[in-house]
C-alpha cells in the first residue's frame, strides 16, 4: 500500500483543530442568532488571523529548532510574539477605527480569548518539540 507524502507536524494538528472546533462555535451561534450583542462575523475574521498567524509561528519554531544556534529558539518564540502583537494590535485598531460608533467590543475581546488560546498551544507544541530535539541530542552525544 502507498504511503502518503503529505505528514502533517503535530503542533499544525493541534491548531487546525482547534481552528475547525472554534469556526465550528461561531457558526453555529451566528445561524442560531445566539446573542444580538456579539457580531460573530468580527469574531471569524480575527479567528481567522490569529490561526494564520499561528501557523506562520509554528514555521518559525521547526525552522528554530532545526537550527544549530541554541538561542534560535527563543528568538523563534519572541520574534512570534512580536509579530503577532502588532499585526494583531493594527487589525484591532483598524476595526475600531473603521467601524466607528458600531464596534462590538465583546466582539474583540472574545478574540482575545481566542489569541491566548491558540498562543498556548503553540507554545506547548513548540516547547515539546525543543524538547524533543534535546533528548535525541542527548542520546546520541551518550
Amino acid at each position: 500500500m502507498k504511503r502518503s507524502k503529505f505528514k502533517l507536524d503535530r503542533n499544525y494538528l493541534y491548531l487546525l483543530l482547534f481552528f475547525v472546533l472554534s469556526s465550528t462555535i461561531c457558526l453555529g451561534f451566528k445561524m442560531k442568532e445566539y446573542d444580538a450583542r456579539v457580531n460573530f462575523d468580527v469574531i471569524e475574521a480575527g479567528n481567522v488571523l490569529i490561526f494564520i498567524l499561528s501557523m506562520i509561528s509554528c514555521r518559525m519554531h521547526l525552522k528554530a529548532a532545526n537550527s544549530k544556534d541554541a538561542n534560535a529558539f527563543v528568538r523563534s518564540i519572541q520574534g512570534s510574539m512580536l509579530l503577532k502583537l502588532f499585526i494583531l494590535g493594527a487589525a484591532a485598531f483598524i476595526y475600531v477605527y473603521v467601524a466607528g460608533t458600531q464596534r462590538n467590543a465583546p466582539a474583540i475581546f472574545i478574540c482575545m480569548g481566542l489569541y491566548v488560546i491558540y498562543s498556548i498551544i503553540e507554545v506547548r507544541g513548540a516547547y515539546v518539540l525543543i524538547g524533543k530535539k534535546n533528548e535525541e541530542k542527548n542520546r546520541t552525544s551518550a
